[in-house]
């Protein structure tokens, strides 16, 4: 059944459309936004874990939600540029990605991914995220741009009500490894 799926994946991607919709329009009512995506599932049959209801996330998502725009304000990136889809090519690879967000910070390009969890991301954690990897590799070639790519995981994190942003740089070293079939790391449960 399309609609009994776990509770914490719909909850991430009302979230995530909320934060996508204020990017676009950082006038705009991300709570109203992320209520009206988790409305719809309100009567889905969804998998929570224990304690938890349809409420309950909704408190936790509109907390998220209401401290995204001074997180991100925070966090110096400008200048947004959405892109429906980019590819990647090389002898060995073709790549298809469509970014969370490709911004700019301190004048250079940055790739920032928007996570959802339940437990909270750790630095180590986003410092081995393959999918970041192949979206910078992604992104450097589209824009042109000269490596290494800033990136950044922004965690908004369901236990705790926390956003914590990570940061790091993807270089060529890393894209070869992609390009090469190994990935960065093997990523276990961290």
């Amino acid at each position: 059944m399309a609609n009994q799926m776990g509770a914490h994946i719909r909850l991430g991607q009302s979230l995530h459309k909320a934060v996508e919709s204020w990017l676009k329009d950082e006038t705009g009512d991300i709570s109203s936004t992320f209520h009206n995506r988790w409305l719809k599932y309100r009567t889905w049959k969804l998998l929570y874990n224990p304690g938890e209801d349809w409420d309950k996330l909704h408190g936790v998502g509109m907390g998220l939600a209401l401290k995204f725009p001074g997180s991100f304000m925070s966090q110096g990136i400008t200048a947004g540029l959405s892109e429906d889809g980019l590819s990647y090519f090389s002898d060995a690879t073709i790549l298809k990605r469509r970014p969370d967000l490709i911004a700019k910070k301190g004048g250079r390009v940055i790739v920032v991914d928007f996570k959802y969890s339940i437990d909270p991301w750790t630095q180590k954690r986003a410092d081995m995220s393959e999918q970041l990897t192949e979206t910078a590799m992604v992104a450097c070639q589209a824009l042109m741009e000269d490596p290494p790519i800033e990136v950044a995981i922004c965690n908004l994190c369901g236990s705790t009500g926390e956003i914590r942003w990570f940061y790091g740089k993807r270089g060529t070293s890393d894209f070869e490894k992609v390009c090469l079939g190994g990935g960065i790391l093997e990523m276990p449960n961290l």
